[in-house]
């Protein structure tokens, strides 16, 4: 994965310099089975837009509870 990225063309973000360095790969990270907090996390979403502040909090919670209890 590092040889791919490293072989992307430069973008300049980093200054000249950044575009001759190697990427390198400090940490991956897998996820599986969150279906269930990314559907919460899209509802917490719909809440914060629609400005239903209650309903947020209370989906908040279930997303922390959840999170923590994982």
């Amino acid at each position: 994965m590092e040889g791919r990225l490293t072989e992307f063309p430069p973008l300049g973000i980093d200054g000249d310099e950044g575009d001759e360095m190697p990427v390198k790969i400090a940490l991956v990270t897998f996820a599986f089975d969150n279906a269930e907090i990314i559907y919460a996390l899209t509802r917490r979403g719909e809440y914060i837009r629609n400005q239903k502040w209650k309903k947020y909090i209370k989906t908040n919670d279930k997303i922390v509870k959840r999170l923590h209890d994982s």
